[in-house]
C-alpha cells in the first residue's frame, strides 16, 4: 500500500492530517460518528521516522477505537 493509498482510506473515517514536526512524523483524524452525535481525533505519536509509519499507527488506532466503540455500543443496546 502506498502512503497515498492509506491517506485515502483514512479519508473514509473524517479529515486526516499529516505533518513533520521537530520530533518526526505526527498524524491524526477529526472523526464523527452520526448516531453517536460524537466528534474526536484519532492520533499518532509526534515522533515517527516516516509518514508512512504516522499514517499506519493512526489507522491501527481507528480500528481499535471502532472496535471498542462497537462491543460498547452492544452492551448498551446501541447496536445490534
Amino acid at each position: 500500500m502506498t502512503l497515498e493509498e492509506l491517506l485515502n482510506e483514512l479519508c473514509g473515517f473524517g479529515r486526516p492530517k499529516l505533518f513533520r514536526m521537530d520530533t518526526g512524523w505526527h498524524c491524526f483524524v477529526d472523526m464523527h460518528v452520526p448516531h453517536a452525535e460524537s466528534s474526536f481525533k484519532v492520533a499518532s505519536e509526534f515522533d515517527h521516522i516516516s509518514a508512512m509509519n504516522a499514517a499506519m499507527e493512526c489507522r491501527s488506532r481507528i480500528g481499535e477505537m471502532l472496535k471498542t466503540y462497537a462491543e460498547q455500543s452492544k452492551l448498551m443496546g446501541i447496536i445490534q
